[in-house]
């Protein structure tokens, strides 16, 4: 059997993330059986109540658990790699550049003691690989990508200079 150009050719979904029956202790059960899967493509959000584990769930895949705590049964695989068993170097790689966080509170991401174009600049060059001076031009255009008038003063500011919304 051929094939010819009205075949019909099957798009292969690939998951992105996947949870697998994850727990978590930290001194007592924290998670409990936790799975989901996120396929490439999709955009998903973690809701519930106060509580219920959301940012633990989160701190799992980011790698950024408390000193205590502890995976005692599943696992997590992003994007073809497990990771409770990558390496910190290979964490570093990850970070930033294929997951990260985006917190509920933008208010509390910025570091309020430092001013915004080392908080910007630093992460394109940690987890990109940028020089300083592309790591700033591309500072300069993802806040005019936003609209933000006097980049170049808002990047000498500090965040509580700043409007909520601009930060």
């Amino acid at each position: 059997m051929g094939c010819n150009a009205h075949s019909t050719h099957r798009k292969f979904i690939v998951t992105l993330l996947d949870i697998n029956s994850l727990y978590l202790d930290i001194h007592q059960p924290i998670l409990r059986g936790v799975s989901l899967q996120i396929k490439k493509g999709e955009a998903h959000g973690l809701v519930g109540e106060s509580g219920a584990g959301k940012t633990m769930v989160g701190k799992c895949v980011l790698g950024l658990l408390p000193e205590h705590a502890k995976v005692t049964h599943g696992f997590i695989n992003f994007d073809g790699r497990e990771l409770l068993e990558i390496t910190t170097a290979q964490w570093r790689d990850l970070l930033g550049r294929d997951i990260t966080l985006i917190p509920q509170n933008p208010m509390t991401a910025l570091n309020p003691v430092k001013r915004i174009e080392p908080q910007i600049t630093d992460v394109l060059q940690l987890h990109l690989g940028m020089s300083e001076s592309a790591a700033r031009q591309r500072a300069v255009a993802l806040l005019n990508d936003v609209h933000i008038r006097d980049v170049d003063r808002v990047l000498r500011q500090f965040p509580h200079e700043l409007s909520g919304g601009m930060r």
